[in-house]
């Protein structure tokens, strides 16, 4: 999974060439990146600067990182096992998951955030069944029972003990960090995609949703609207924060705001260490990650037509249909319909039209030594649960789907999939939803012929 943190790149960090190719690479190798905020410590001090780590624990993506300064305000998470004991520092590289006891995909914690500090805790009975929402002070609310996961190769559980103990300071002493993501729908249920620039320090040239770290005293929805605006230039505004703040469109540009009258939802909650794997060098960041859901009322052609991506953080945006969502999550025999269009930005601003293999999405793993284009693990899971709630929907609302079947599934059907009884016949496990028959055309499609024909209905 991505690191939600985002960096700010510096005037020697390589940068995309100005001529926006017509396609996106199929590997993207990691470079040297200078950042200003790479080292910055748990207990941030104005005195003297913190060193940076030992280049032979470092991956090179973050050897070349000076130490931050110290007005940047951190925020961390804090637990408990026992609800009448008090909050502890979570512990840089101790699994959370194996620390709440969670062994398996059913897992839930409670979670709020307070004076920039995000508290998890075991989630109390009465809270499992409850609606999501992102009401983040327990003050105000009741804490929610959030799902909770992290990968299957957790590199906390595979380091060494020496390797661990062989970490600078400046690293052990990090705690876990906080970021948000927001899985952003359109209406006809595509959801927004980004990829985050070469130069960055974490996770580079990868497809996450928009997102990145909490500022001090912003709840994990405003974070997760802020980073949306930064990234993309659409800027979300809420009506009931509108109506509480005053707030109005931005004056540089009021064509790219739009508002809404819900909030996010919490979909679920992820654990992040990077490197994602040892092979890639010991890990240097640990994350929780919060991944937010927010359905806009608009069309996905509103939308690109309000983007304005930010080539400081990404290079590359795309609208992922539901169509291609199943077949990245679920492994599909079906193969993708066509090449993905994309749009690429330009150390200039300029976006022009690319076009994305779809092979690319479907790899799960770095190479050794660099990175490869591909959807985070991370990404995947968040892709999963809005799966999940999407069907239900259906479900509910009674809409006939077609189905297809998944290659060499042996889990059976993925949960809370709707039942063969939609359709009249027998439940297959073997076989997942999606609401239209699959597209043969091989032609080059623009972004809205793309939405148009992937099978993706309003909701």
């Amino acid at each position: 999974m991505h690191s939600a943190t985002h960096s700010t790149p510096s005037s020697s960090a390589p940068r995309a060439s100005a001529a926006v190719q017509p396609h996106a690479p199929s590997t993207v190798p990691v470079p040297p990146y200078v950042s200003s905020a790479a080292s910055v410590p748990l207990h941030v001090s104005s005195e003297a600067p913190v060193p940076p780590p030992a280049a032979s624990a470092v991956p090179p993506s973050l050897a070349a990182a000076p130490p931050g300064p110290s007005s940047i305000t951190r925020t961390v998470v804090h637990l408990r096992k026992d609800r009448g004991k008090p909050f502890q520092p979570a512990k840089f590289g101790k699994c959370l998951l194996e620390y709440f006891g969670i062994h398996d995909d059913f897992g839930r914690v409670e979670c709020y955030i307070e004076d920039n500090i995000v508290y998890l805790q075991p989630a109390a009975s009465s809270s499992q069944g409850k609606p999501r929402n992102t009401h983040t002070d327990h003050r105000n609310s009741q804490p929610m029972g959030f799902r909770f996961q992290h990968p299957p190769f957790c590199v906390a559980h595979k380091i060494k003990p020496e390797e661990k103990e062989a970490l600078p300071p400046e690293i052990l002493e990090r705690g876990v960090d906080v970021g948000v993501c927001i899985l952003l729908e359109a209406a006809e249920r595509c959801l927004l995609m980004t990829r985050r620039a070469q130069h960055m320090r974490t996770f580079p040239g990868v497809w996450v949703p928009p997102g990145g770290h909490v500022e001090k005293g912003e709840t994990l929805e405003e974070a997760g609207l802020r980073e949306v605006m930064e990234e993309t230039g659409l800027h979300v505004i809420l009506k009931k924060a509108e109506a509480e703040n005053e707030i109005s469109a931005p004056k540089e540009n009021p064509r790219s705001s739009f508002m809404l009258e819900e909030g996010c939802r919490v979909l679920g909650l992820w654990e992040s260490l990077y490197p994602p794997v040892l092979y890639m060098g010991l890990p240097q960041r640990h994350h929780l990650v919060v991944y937010l859901h927010l359905k806009a009322p608009l069309m996905t052609s509103d939308l690109q037509r309000r983007l304005k991506l930010n080539n400081e953080e990404v290079d590359a945006s795309l609208w992922l249909t539901q169509e291609m969502a199943e077949v990245v999550v679920y492994g599909s025999s079906r193969p993708a319909s066509r090449d993905i269009p994309i749009t690429l930005v330009n150390t200039g601003g300029e976006h022009a039209q690319g076009i994305l293999n779809p092979k690319a999405l479907r790899k799960k793993m770095p190479e050794p030594g660099f990175e490869v284009e591909r959807l985070t693990t991370g990404t995947r899971y968040a892709l999963k649960l809005w799966l999940q709630e999407l069907y239900v929907r259906n479900e509910k609302r009674g809409e006939q789907v077609t189905c297809f079947t998944i290659q060499g599934s042996k889990r059976g059907r993925p949960p809370s999939l709707p039942s063969g009884r939609l359709q009249g016949k027998k439940s297959n496990p073997r076989r997942i939803y999606t609401s239209e028959a699959p597209t043969t055309t091989t032609a080059p499609l623009t972004i809205e012929q793309h939405v148009a024909t992937a099978g993706c209905g309003s909701s």
